[in-house]
C-alpha cells in the first residue's frame, strides 16, 4: 500500500529524530559519570518514549508577608468573590515635586488666584465590577514614610481620620482632560481636596514649605487612599508622573495638582485693552516613598476558609483547583513525589520535560486580569521558598536563554492560556541526585503590586484534558 506523502514526511522526520537522539545519547553516555547514566549499551536497545502521567501534588499556600515597598502600581478598592473571598487594597504615598521651588505667581511676581486642589487617580485596570459604585476617601498622613524602611501588606501609618477629600467611582470619573493634548488620556477619578487645605498649601508660595521637595514632604507627609466598599472592584494605576501607562493609554495628570490662574491686560489689534485669564497648574507626583496595605478575609470563600499565613491546603480540598492571588500572597506549590521511583533502576536520559497549565477561562473573564507571567521558586526541605546565603530567592532559570533569566510561563490574553515551561535540566538533575526533589512554588509576576488572580486545574481534576501535567520525553537503555 502506498504511504501518503504527509505520512512519509512524518516518518522521515521521525527517523531523523531517532538518529539525532541516538547520537546525543551516545555522546552523553560517553561523557557523564557511570552512576548517572550507565556505561556501554547496544544502539538496537535504545528507546525514546514519552509520558504525561507523572503525579503532581499541589497545595494552595499563603505567604507570611508580602513586601509592598515602592510598589510600581498603586491600588485601591475592595472585591469579594466566592473562590478567593474578600480582599481590600489601599495605598500610602508621599507626594513631591521636581522644581527647585514652587511659586504661584505671574511673570511680574504677583500672587495668582487659587482655583482648586485635585487628587487625580487614573484608573488603568479594574479587577471586579467596574459599574458598581464605591466611595474613595483621601486622608492626610501624620506619620512620615521612612525612605529606608521596608513595608509589607499589613503595614500602616498614622493619619488624620477626617478625609481631605472624597469621590465616588465611577460617577466622578473624568475622560480625556480638556487641557491635555493627548487623545488617549487615561480616565481619572478626581478627588477635590477641601478648600481650607488647598488654600493653606497655596499660601505657602515662595515659603520654606515649597522651597524644596524634601521640605514640602516634611510639611505634607503624604496621603492614604482607601475605599469604603468591600465588594465592588479593585482599581489600579502605575505610580509614574506622566508618560505611558503601559496599557495603550497616556497619563498626563496623576497625583495632586494645584490649579490656579492669574489675569493680565493684553492689547488687541486695534489697540484696546483686553483682560486675559491665564490658567496654570503645578503637580505633586507619587514618584517617592509608597507602599500598599492589603487586607483579606477568607470567610466567604468556599475553599480557603482554613488558610492561614504560612499554612497550606491540598488542592484535593479546593475543588481540584490551583489558586494564585497577587498582593495577598496566595500561590500554589507543586511536587513530583514519585518521579524518582518511576525511573528507579533504569538507565535513561530526559530529552525534554514540559509543564502544561490550563487556566479557568471563565474565571479570567470574571476577574478581568491574570498574572502576565508565572515563574518558579525552588522549595527547601521544610517546604518554604529556598534562598541563597544573601537571602535572595532560588528561582528556576530558563534553560534555553543565553543569560540567567527566570523560567516563565507567559500569559496569552487572546487565548486565555499560558505557554508551557521547559524543565528538562531540572528533572534530569533530580534523577541524577544533583538537587533535592522538594518541589516548586509558582511565583506570579507583579506579585506585590497587582490584584491579578488565577484559577487553574490541578493534576487530578475531572477535566483530564485540562489537568496540570508534566510531559516527559526520555531515552532509555533496556
Amino acid at each position: 500500500m502506498r504511504i501518503p506523502l504527509s505520512d512519509r514526511v512524518k516518518l522521515l522526520f521521525f527517523r531523523l529524530f531517532q538518529i539525532c537522539f541516538c547520537g546525543l545519547a551516545a555522546l552523553l553516555l560517553a561523557c557523564e559519570s557511570p552512576e548517572e547514566l550507565g556505561t556501554g549499551f547496544d544502539l538496537d536497545l535504545l528507546n525514546t518514549t514519552f509520558t504525561d502521567t507523572i503525579t503532581i501534588d499541589t497545595e494552595i499556600t499563603l505567604a507570611d508577608s508580602v513586601n509592598t515597598t515602592s510598589s510600581p502600581n498603586l491600588l485601591f478598592g475592595g472585591y469579594t468573590d466566592p473562590d478567593f473571598g474578600n480582599s481590600q487594597f489601599e495605598f500610602y504615598a508621599e507626594l513631591g515635586f521636581f522644581d527647585d521651588s514652587i511659586k504661584f505667581v505671574d511673570k511680574e511676581g504677583n500672587l495668582a488666584i487659587y482655583d482648586s486642589l485635585i487628587v487625580y487617580l487614573p484608573v488603568v485596570t479594574v479587577n471586579g465590577d467596574s459599574a458598581k459604585k464605591q466611595t474613595i476617601d483621601v486622608f492626610r498622613l501624620t506619620e512620615t514614610l521612612g525612605a529606608k524602611d521596608t513595608y509589607y501588606q499589613f503595614s500602616k501609618l498614622a493619619y488624620n481620620p477626617i478625609p481631605i477629600g472624597s469621590a465616588v467611582y465611577p460617577t466622578q470619573m473624568s475622560n480625556a482632560l480638556k487641557d491635555s493634548k493627548l487623545k488617549d488620556d487615561a480616565p481619572s477619578l478626581r478627588v477635590r481636596v477641601n478648600d481650607e487645605l488647598g488654600k493653606e498649601i497655596f499660601s505657602k508660595s515662595g515659603q520654606s514649605e515649597l522651597r524644596t521637595d524634601s521640605l514640602f514632604r516634611e510639611y505634607f507627609k503624604g496621603i492614604r487612599v482607601a475605599s469604603r466598599e468591600r465588594d465592588a472592584a479593585i482599581l489600579s494605576f502605575p505610580a509614574t508622573f506622566g508618560g505611558s501607562s503601559g496599557s495603550n493609554l497616556q497619563i498626563s495628570y496623576i497625583g495632586m495638582i494645584m490649579h490656579y490662574h492669574y489675569t493680565r491686560i493684553d492689547k488687541t489689534k486695534d489697540g484696546r485693552d483686553s483682560l486675559v485669564t491665564v490658567k496654570k497648574s503645578k503637580g505633586f507626583g507619587f514618584n517617592f516613598n509608597r507602599f500598599l496595605n492589603i487586607k483579606y478575609d477568607f470567610s466567604s470563600s468556599r475553599y480557603l476558609r482554613g488558610l492561614v499565613p504560612g499554612g497550606s491546603i491540598n488542592s484535593r480540598s479546593t475543588g481540584n483547583m490551583g489558586f494564585i492571588l497577587n498582593g495577598v500572597g496566595i500561590s500554589t506549590k507543586m511536587r513530583f513525589p514519585y518521579l524518582k521511583q518511576m525511573f528507579a533502576g533504569k538507565r535513561m536520559m530526559i530529552n525534554k520535560a514540559d509543564l502544561f497549565l490550563t487556566p479557568d477561562a471563565d474565571a479570567i473573564a470574571k476577574f478581568r486580569t491574570a498574572p502576565s507571567a508565572l515563574q518558579f521558586i525552588k522549595l527547601a526541605a521544610n517546604g518554604r521558598p529556598a534562598t541563597f546565603s544573601d537571602g535572595s530567592l532560588d528561582i528556576l532559570l530558563n534553560e534555553s536563554a543565553s543569560s540567567a533569566t527566570p523560567l516563565s510561563m507567559l500569559y496569552v490574553p487572546n487565548g486565555r492560556a499560558y505557554t508551557n515551561a521547559q524543565m528538562t535540566f531540572y528533572v534530569q538533575n533530580i534523577l541524577n541526585n544533583k538537587i533535592e526533589n522538594n518541589g516548586l512554588v509558582f511565583a506570579p509576576s507583579g506579585n506585590a503590586s497587582t490584584s491579578n488572580r488565577l484559577l487553574f486545574f490541578d493534576n487530578a481534576h475531572p477535566r483530564m484534558a485540562d489537568r496540570l501535567r508534566l510531559r516527559l520525553y526520555y531515552t532509555s537503555v533496556e
